[in-house]
């Protein structure tokens, strides 16, 4: 008798309540969103990562490309008109001037008077000449706010003595 009333009471609930479900949909809104959230800030954080990447390879570019011009180049025919520019001849064709150059965000190198992209996104760029003929040069690359998730920049700096 009493399995029997038990399971009447079981068969006559037959539904949720509207607060059963509410409250349901609630808990589950709450879920899906905490998921998309961390979804999106993943990719986020992903995107970022791929742009430090990028600035970075473009940063060792330029400095592999200043190194390998400048370790040919004639010793005395180095000259650094303003920070951001380097003139020089190499020993091997001391009737062409070469430059590196910042133009608007992008490094160049002239041969002459033709130039040569070699990398873009540089915000700064220094040259300096250290003791015993040493050229210091700096460059720093990045974006700001406009082309990623906050301003990120990466600065390599290194030194070398023409050869010749």
């Amino acid at each position: 008798m009493v399995c029997k009333k038990f399971f009447s009471t079981i068969s006559t609930n037959r539904g949720f309540t509207l607060i059963e479900i509410l409250v349901t949909f609630a808990l589950l809104s709450l879920v899906l969103g905490a998921t998309i959230t961390f979804y999106f800030m993943g990719i986020k954080a992903h995107q970022r990562g791929v742009m430090r990447t990028d600035l970075q390879q473009n940063a060792r570019i330029a400095m592999i490309k200043i190194e390998d011009e400048l370790r040919g180049a004639k010793g005395d025919s180095v000259d650094i008109p303003y920070p951001s520019r380097l003139d020089f001849t190499q020993a091997d064709d001391p009737n062409t001037q070469h430059s590196f150059r910042l133009q608007g965000s992008d490094l160049e190198f002239l041969t002459g008077n033709t130039p040569a992209k070699v990398a873009n996104h540089v915000t700064s760029l220094n040259f300096a000449t250290g003791p015993t003929g040493v050229i210091v040069y700096t460059i720093t690359v990045g974006v700001g706010e406009g082309e990623g998730e906050g301003e990120q920049s990466v600065t390599l700096s290194s030194s070398i003595k023409p050869r010749n």
